[in-house]
């Protein structure tokens, strides 16, 4: 008996979802497309625009180049409630070193229950007892390198797995990315090569270019943080329609953010709404808890949430970092309280009083 691999569902869907790239999406597998589905609340709640912005756990999906602006080691959870019996579950962690990070992610995606079916001596299809679950899983290895105190480089090597009831693939894809920082005042720039990588069965992987711009400030006596961010991305092949991401962060006293962002790609495809994104952050200790939404017009809404944990110091010399603001209860790298004095600049990046 030959078996039917109907998980057409996902398919439509990310079709769907993915209309604005064009006839390219013919050319895509399922794993392909699951590539480009953006991970972590924060960033989706900027509206992907991290090329530039990325300095925490989730560099090893946005740019491996922001390991190096890691404070501390994280590890993070997320769920993504994508369409149908789509659902992801994302788990990562990543270090600091001496001049750069590196880190370990796992991507796993499910697609839900299917029915199998078999096809009679008439080749009419049959449907047998037997279901399937199809699921896509993303490894991903990370490292970052501070070449100079305003440059960093990166690089992701991603294991591309799939599994259709049977029916087994893999493939590797490689992720190269750089970051400048501080090229003036709060000024970051991003460039990142994503999913260079063998074909799966036939199918390529979603080839971009990417490059991005952050602009961070301190409005209110570095109490409160602004950031702004745009990526403009290039698909290749060039004959699919190049489009940007924007996205805004308002951090209140440093433990609540407000966040919203557009995906311009799918303007015309999904309806009006369709790329609007908004998003909430908590932050107590070196806690995060993160929500994003995601709006994709006709097809509805996703929702994602995600948990970030820190421990650990990060010890660098000489590099310069953004201007992310950190806790009040966090100390100064030589171990004085957070309580009163002047402002001193961490190893990670933030900022912090010293007595």
């Amino acid at each position: 008996m030959k078996n039917w691999r109907n998980f057409g569902l996902g398919l439509l869907l990310m079709g769907a979802w993915l209309g604005s790239a064009g006839a390219d999406d013919a050319t895509q597998s399922v794993s392909g497309k699951i590539l480009q589905v953006g991970i972590g609340a924060r960033p989706v709640g900027m509206g992907e625009a991290q090329a530039a912005a990325s300095d925490d756990i989730y560099s090893l999906y946005w740019n491996p180049a922001g390991l190096s602006r890691l404070g501390q080691s994280q590890i993070t959870l997320m769920h993504n409630a994508w369409f149908g019996q789509i659902n992801s579950e994302y788990l990562a962690y990543a270090q600091p070193i001496a001049q750069g990070g590196f880190g370990i992610a796992f991507n796993y995606i499910s697609f839900g229950q299917f029915q199998k079916y078999g096809i009679d001596s008439n080749n009419y299809p049959i449907a047998s007892d037997e279901q399937f679950s199809p699921f896509t899983l993303v490894t991903t290895f990370g490292y970052s390198q501070m070449f100079a105190p305003q440059l960093s480089l990166g690089a992701n090597l991603k294991l591309v797995s799939e599994s259709v009831d049977t029916y087994n693939n893999l493939t590797a894809a490689l992720d190269l990315g750089m970051q400048v920082l501080k090229v003036w005042n709060g000024l970051d720039l991003g460039l990142m090569v994503q999913n260079a990588g063998l074909p799966i069965q036939g199918y390529s992987l979603p080839l971009n270019v990417k490059a991005g711009a952050a602009y961070s400030f301190l409005p209110a006596a570095d109490k409160n943080r602004f950031t702004a961010a745009v990526d403009m991305n290039l698909p290749i092949p060039t004959s699919q329609p190049y489009y940007a991401n924007a996205g805004l962060e308002y951090w209140f006293v440093n433990t609540i953010a407000v966040r919203a962002g557009y995906k311009m790609s799918q303007l015309n495809s999904l309806g009006q709404l369709s790329g609007l994104t908004a998003g909430l952050g908590l932050r107590v200790l070196d806690y995060s808890l993160d929500y994003a939404y995601a709006d994709y017009g006709v097809l509805g809404m996703t929702h994602r949430v995600s948990f970030t944990a820190g421990f650990g110091e990060a010890k660098r010399k000489n590099v310069k970092h953004s201007t992310r603001v950190a806790p009040k209860h966090m100390t100064s790298p030589a171990g004085g309280s957070s309580a009163g004095g002047v402002l001193v600049p961490r190893l990670s990046g933030l900022t912090m009083r010293a007595p």
